[in-house]
């Protein structure tokens, strides 16, 4: 069975990467439901997310200063946790 680390860091990069299918298959193989409950999901799925969209600069670069954008993304992901990503996004500038 994979190391809890190694199931987030891996499911993180392949849903990083668009790859969401090995993303939450990786996820569920690796039992983590069972033992350690729905916080997992939402760690990896919301939390995990803002912070590898936001360090890997892909919602930036698509927002240049003076430019409009528009980006669609779940509700959950604008709520006011501490790795909500509109928070995320104004402590990067």
């Amino acid at each position: 069975m994979l190391a809890v680390a190694d199931v987030y860091t891996d499911s993180i990069h392949y849903y990083a990467n668009g790859k969401i299918d090995e993303a939450l298959n990786n996820f569920y193989r690796s039992t983590l439901f069972p033992k350690h409950g729905i916080t997992t999901y939402i760690d990896l799925m919301f939390d995990q997310r803002n912070i590898a969209w936001v360090e890997s600069g892909k919602i930036q670069k698509n927002c240049v200063h003076g430019n409009k954008c528009l980006i669609f993304v779940g509700i959950a992901h604008l709520d006011e946790s501490d790795n909500a990503l509109i928070k995320l996004l104004k402590e990067q500038g």
